[in-house]
């Protein structure tokens, strides 16, 4: 899949619930594409104020800190995170910069916040408040 979007004009690729299921997937794909090609997704859900991942769209949760997670597709080749807050998603009220900050300051990977925006006053302070 990843060779059928290059070969159509895509620079890179968001990985999911394959990472999940396979964390070596990252590795052996950023190994023959690269790492600047592989984005990982990370769709992060606040439950009872503890984080965890999810896959499938969000629908299976899995019970692993995003942070940690983070960590460990840094380690395995990822070249940036693109996280997005589950209960924010559609809100457009805000990110939560609670997780946004937590991710950013964990890796040296460039991250990507999404969900939650509904205002430039909304994307401006996730910029100064994160390391986004």
């Amino acid at each position: 899949d990843i060779e059928n979007f290059l070969k159509n004009g895509a620079d890179k690729v968001c990985i999911n619930s394959a990472a999940i299921n396979n964390i070596n997937f990252i590795k052996q794909a950023s190994r023959i594409y690269g790492s600047s090609t592989i984005t990982c997704m990370v769709e992060a859900v606040n439950l009872n104020n503890k984080y965890f991942i999810t896959k499938e769209n969000g629908r299976d949760i899995v019970k692993i800190d995003p942070t940690s997670w983070c960590k460990k597709l840094e380690e395995f080749g990822a070249g940036e995170i693109f996280l997005t807050s589950v209960n924010n998603e559609g809100t457009r009220e805000g990110f939560d910069i609670n997780i946004t900050k937590k991710v950013a300051e964990g890796v040296e990977i460039p991250v990507i916040a999404h969900g939650g925006a509904g205002c430039f006053d909304d994307v401006y302070n996730v910029i100064k408040k994160t390391k986004i």
